[in-house]
């Protein structure tokens, strides 16, 4: 170069492509090399994973588990992690075989042969490790089925009958159970304010855990509702005189009146609840020196409750009497 000749300043944009640019081939071959060493690191180093394992008991056909079990368990897996990325655990499930177990209690180890896992992965926990069952003998036999029922039917109305179809169901479990089992409910059945007949679908209901019904059937329940009145007659309901303004009175003082109703609305009611007069203002009116037949009437009774065998007549006999009026209150 010449002296005293200037060397042009290099621009940061040529210094940018240099850095990315240059030798491209051989930048981007190392990156890859790189890229693939630590994918290989990666993959070699232990990683640790928990999942969810379901358990299933293989049962014999004469014996029941009569002790809660466990339907699961959580395990522990540890290994390389691509060995675990790659790894399908939704395939892992553990069957505990139980045919030749002897009846009364014992203990199942969860040990890491019962778990079908790959060469390159190791169990390192169970949770639980240990599941204590006990078995017994099992039993059958048919049970008569009871409805329950809840609720009261409308005013005036009762349940006549309830029929369950079928009336027996097959029940299974644990010998010692079934023996002391007389009878299965069903769900309850709500008959409140009820005023007809229905018919609905239930279920029997689980009375022990270690009794199950293996023909999961449903149960259809009639109910049958029916009017519940009541049909009774007071003797001596005596009949008064209104609207006259002479001295009356009839003939008989007394009646005997039926009614009919609500059993125990029926039931409820008294002589003294029942007014029956004759008002000496309608038909041949408030005649003195007459003695005619009127119709007795009534007080309102409640609504559900009706009068039998009317109408009642009685003689009305009005003298020559006025009757006197009511004293006014004496001034001081």
């Amino acid at each position: 170069m010449a002296t005293g000749q200037k060397t042009k300043p290099t621009s940061f944009a040529s210094i940018i492509r240099r850095i990315f640019f240059e030798n491209l081939g051989l930048k981007l071959f190392s990156l890859l090399i790189a890229l693939l060493l630590w994918l290989f690191v990666l993959g070699a180093e232990d990683v640790t994973a928990t999942v969810e394992v379901p358990l299933f008991f293989k049962m014999p056909p004469d014996k029941v588990l009569v002790t809660d079990v466990p339907n699961k368990a959580n395990v522990s897996v540890s290994g390389p992690w691509a060995a675990i990325k790659s790894w399908n655990a939704d395939n892992l499930e553990v069957e505990i075989n139980l045919i030749n177990a002897d009846l009364g209690p014992s203990v199942v180890y969860l040990e890491e042969k019962r778990f079908q896992l790959p060469p390159s992965l190791k169990l390192t926990r169970v949770n639980p490790s240990e599941v204590a069952i006990s078995l017994a003998k099992k039993a059958s036999k048919q049970a008569p089925v009871v409805p329950v029922q809840t609720g009261t039917p409308a005013l005036g109305y009762v349940v006549k009958s309830i029929k369950v179809m079928p009336d027996k169901v097959l029940i299974e479990g644990a010998e010692s159970d079934i023996q002391i089992v007389d009878e299965v409910l069903t769900e309850e059945i709500d008959v409140a304010e009820r005023k007809q007949s229905f018919t609905v679908m239930t279920k029997p209901v689980r009375l022990s855990k270690n009794i199950s019904f293996p023909q999961k059937e449903l149960l259809e329940v009639a109910v049958t509702i029916k009017k519940d009145l009541e049909e009774r007659t007071f003797p001596n309901v005596p009949v008064r005189v209104r609207n006259s303004r002479y001295v009356a009175r009839v003939e008989p003082a007394e009646i005997p009146l039926t009614i009919m109703g609500p059993r125990e609305v029926v039931e409820s009611l008294q002589t003294k609840d029942i007014k029956a007069f004759v008002d000496a203002e309608k038909e041949e009116g408030d005649h003195p020196s007459t003695a005619t037949t009127r119709e007795v009437e009534f007080d309102p009774l409640p609504e559900t409750v009706k009068i039998q065998a009317g109408p009642y007549m009685v003689k009305l006999i009005i003298s020559d009497d006025e009757r006197s009026a009511p004293k006014s209150p004496s001034k001081p």
